[in-house]
């Protein structure tokens, strides 16, 4: 049985762990064992349970009236809740999944809000909050990169099967390049952008990761690129942004280009201002819904 530091509780569940202590002394809400050296441990059922509290207080239940119930009324009364599938409740349920390997009971709650939101619904909400916690625990050491490997791959596989399933493109001769540059190894979110594509009907290449900007030269005949959409997550200095756009402009005088990722959206200032910033899923329908009614990307 796994056990967990105070820190740890913390981070998963997003209550400070000053009010975790003050739990445990008011209501009596946890018992952690102590080690040799008098430090706190917690369990599978601890952390369990304080999640479920969490998600009590986020539909403005009271500590005070939630110590009250059992651990079984606890968990009745958030599984009976109709705020329950709201979208900032979703991403905390999958983590204990995460923490255990449990591949069945993480891919089956991504499902179940499939089949009860719709798969982008459950993307954008749930399943985007869960990685932006999931990344920010693995840096901050509370969660092996072992768990994040294995959350974005069944991630990974939900976009590409409900891509699979699209319809053929209606838009004619015109597609949309994807690709991750070279070292670039984080695909969910351009994966999801491709999704997008597709789904509004549009012909799309999808490369994927590290692939070297000079390669795309084999593509300079292809007529019918009219979009290019990029994602930078890893660190990228000034000169290699610059540079690389510069080729793409070369490379494809023709084309619109995109660009999304986590650096952009702390460096958006290096960002050539011909070139689009994705911010979100949103924005992106934006751009193709303009293309589509014939302002170009």
């Amino acid at each position: 049985m796994a056990s967990y530091s105070i820190r740890e509780m913390s981070l998963f569940s997003g209550i400070k762990a000053h009010t975790i202590r003050i739990w445990e002394k008011r209501y009596n809400l946890f018992s952690p064992q102590r080690t040799d050296s008098n430090i706190r441990r917690y369990s599978d059922d601890d952390l369990r349970l304080l999640l479920n509290v969490s998600l009590l207080l986020s539909t403005g239940h009271k500590i005070s009236k939630i110590a009250e119930l059992s651990v079984s009324e606890i968990c009745s009364r958030v599984n009976s809740m109709d705020e329950y599938q709201q979208a900032s409740l979703l991403p905390g349920i999958l983590f204990e999944s995460v923490l255990h390997f449990n591949e069945s009971e993480f891919s089956g709650k991504i499902d179940d809000t499939i089949n009860e939101k719709g798969f982008e619904w459950t993307y954008e909400n749930m399943l985007v909050p869960f990685q932006r916690k999931l990344g920010l625990l693995w840096q901050t050491g509370a969660v092996p990169s072992l768990q994040v490997h294995f959350a974005s791959n069944i991630i990974r596989e939900k976009i590409v099967k409900h891509t699979a399933s699209l319809p053929q493109s209606n838009t004619g001769d015109k597609s949309i390049l994807f690709f991750l540059p070279d070292g670039e190894l984080h695909e969910l979110g351009l994966l999801y952008f491709n999704y997008i594509a597709r789904q509004e009907g549009f012909n799309t290449l999808y490369l994927g990761q590290t692939v070297p900007v000079e390669a795309l030269v084999e593509l300079k005949n292809r007529s019918d690129i009219a979009g290019i959409v990029v994602s930078i997550t890893s660190s990228m200095n000034n000169e290699n942004l610059k540079a690389m756009f510069a080729m793409l402009r070369e490379t494809f005088p023709n084309a619109g280009l995109m660009v999304t990722g986590l650096q952009v959206e702390l460096n958006h200032g290096l960002v050539p201002k011909e070139v689009k910033i994705l911010k979100s899923a949103r924005s992106f329908r934006v751009y193709l819904g303009k293309f589509k009614n014939g302002k170009g990307l």
